[in-house]
């Protein structure tokens, strides 16, 4: 398991009893994304139980600060089967790690745990032997495509979200850079 620390946030797996905590900064995001006019997610999606599967899988992280968790991420370390289809091309070759879901609380802005935790997904994705890490993210969300790019990702063109069939933007950052 890796833990890593960085400006005073520690980035490791979600714990069980952590859930209630993700899922509340999850009910700001969607409500902050609502505000701005962004249908990225649905009200049913994401839900609670999807955070709870994620956790049994091993695929839910969060960015910790004081003990309390102010940030979370979905890693997929196996990379995202619904990533094969993509309207557009994807830079790397090989496999990838994905990452979903990224959400900072409300009360937390611009702390840099989302930085932290596309960094921890990085180091993941070196360590699984990845050559890339893929996101994407709907064509409102200009806060995450501002964010993406400053992280070094690159636009490779759209794919299909698998839950609400919308088109959303794909980015990719090599990990062999």
């Amino acid at each position: 398991m890796i833990e890593k620390k960085s400006n005073k946030l520690t980035v490791r797996p979600a714990h069980a009893e952590e859930l209630a905590a993700v899922a509340q900064i999850l009910s700001e995001a969607r409500a902050v994304m609502e505000e701005r006019g962004i249908s990225q997610w649905t009200r049913e999606y994401p839900s609670s139980a999807d955070l709870r599967a994620d956790l049994k899988r091993g695929r839910l992280y969060v960015a910790v600060k004081d003990g309390c968790p102010i940030a979370a991420a979905q890693i997929l370390c196996e990379g995202d089967p619904s990533y094969r289809e993509i309207d557009g091309a994807w830079r790397g070759q090989g496999a990838h790690i994905a990452m979903h879901r990224v959400t900072v609380s409300s009360q937390m802005p611009r702390c840099g745990a989302a930085t932290a935790l596309i960094l921890y997904a990085e180091e993941c994705g070196r360590t699984h032997g990845a050559t890339s890490l893929r996101m994407d993210t709907h064509p409102d969300n200009l806060p995450m495509q501002a964010l993406l790019e400053k992280c070094g990702f690159f636009p490779c063109g759209r794919v299909k979200e698998p839950v609400t069939g919308k088109w959303h933007l794909a980015y990719e950052k090599l990990l062999t850079e």
